[in-house]
């Protein structure tokens, strides 16, 4: 327990370095972004579940660069999360099942940097993400931007020129059972 109260927080489960947590319908718990350390047997960034009230931790998708936020889309059974990236590997958003397959990159693209908070409305089939815009030197170099849910149809100040929606390859995430993604 974090406190003596009984109306305190309580710990759930132990984390290495999570930016992002959402939470499920009643049965699914919740999902969570870790960057586990380089010497554990997992190292890297993942999406984990487990229950609301503690229990096991189940890795979603493993092997991605530094996920941040994480949302999910009830209705279309969908986990988006947004990843900081690294030299090698720009900030996205990304998309997969709940259960951690058919993983796809969605947005990125050379102005953006660092996106970091998300949010789905499925009501509305729209997504909105934080990043900063590293191309621009001004006094607003960051955003909100909004997306449809396959990262189309981008609306912002920089929407119209940097943002690379719909790239399907290979993002280098892998599934539970360490197979490529779709």
């Amino acid at each position: 327990l974090l406190g003596d109260d009984p109306q305190s927080a309580s710990l759930l489960f132990d984390t290495f370095a999570t930016r992002g947590i959402a939470v499920g319908a009643a049965d699914e718990g919740l999902f969570w972004s870790d960057v586990l350390p380089l010497g554990g047997p997992l190292p890297g960034g993942v999406i984990r579940t487990g229950g609301r009230y503690g229990g096991p931790i189940v890795n979603v998708v493993q092997h991605l660069t530094s996920p941040a936020g994480v949302a999910l889309d009830e209705r279309h059974g969908r986990i988006y999360w947004t990843d900081l990236g690294d030299a090698a590997n720009p900030s996205a958003v990304f998309t997969a099942n709940r259960d951690g397959t058919e993983v796809q990159r969605i947005i990125s693209g050379p102005s953006l940097s660092e996106i970091a908070g998300i949010a789905v409305d499925a009501r509305h089939d729209k997504l909105y993400f934080t990043y900063v815009n590293p191309l621009l030197d001004s006094l607003f170099a960051g955003g909100i931007a909004r997306a449809d849910l396959e990262g189309a149809s981008r609306y912002g100040r920089d929407a119209g020129i940097c943002v690379r929606a719909g790239e399907r390859g290979d993002t280098g995430a892998r599934l539970r059972d360490g197979s490529g993604a779709a």
